[in-house]
């Protein structure tokens, strides 16, 4: 009796789903990242336009320095214009986020159907071998039967 093994034809296939799967879970932490730091940067621009209007009401009494008034203005623009950048760059990341999302469920489905085909295949293979192993000893059993009454028969 020689000691077979069960050999998966689609392997291959599975280690390239496999790996896959793992290049889209990469792509789903990278991007989450990214949006974290964007959310992070975004509460700090909404923080300082908090403190800008907090020091304006605060400058507003008393005398008015145009010029400071005027670069506060620039200033306070520039700090929206950024905040609706980042609000922007944020909605975009959301969509391709959801998208990579999307494509590591299909991955892990595709992923998942192989693995099933490969296990089903492997208790085939391995029921297959049982049945083989029972047969030869079955046809072993039936030889030393027969080899022991052709004994019996010829000592008669």
């Amino acid at each position: 009796m020689s000691m077979s093994r069960f050999v998966f034809k689609l392997e291959g296939v599975l280690k390239h789903r496999q790996r896959l799967e793992q290049q889209l879970q990469t792509q789903v932490a990278q991007k989450c990242h990214h949006q974290q730091r964007l959310r992070q940067d975004l509460d700090g621009v909404v923080h300082a336009l908090a403190q800008l209007q907090t020091e304006l009401r605060r400058r507003l009494v008393g005398r008015l320095d145009a010029q400071w008034l005027a670069a506060q203005q620039r200033y306070g623009q520039s700090i929206k214009h950024r905040a609706a950048k980042l609000q922007a760059e944020l909605a975009a990341l959301d969509t391709d986020i959801a998208a990579v999302r999307q494509a590591l469920v299909d991955a892990a489905r595709q992923r998942k159907a192989v693995q099933i085909l490969r296990q089903r295949q492997q208790q085939q293979w391995a029921d297959q071998q049982r049945q083989r192993e029972n047969r030869e000893h079955d046809e072993a059993a039936a030889r030393v039967g027969d080899q022991r009454s052709s004994e019996a028969n010829s000592t008669l």
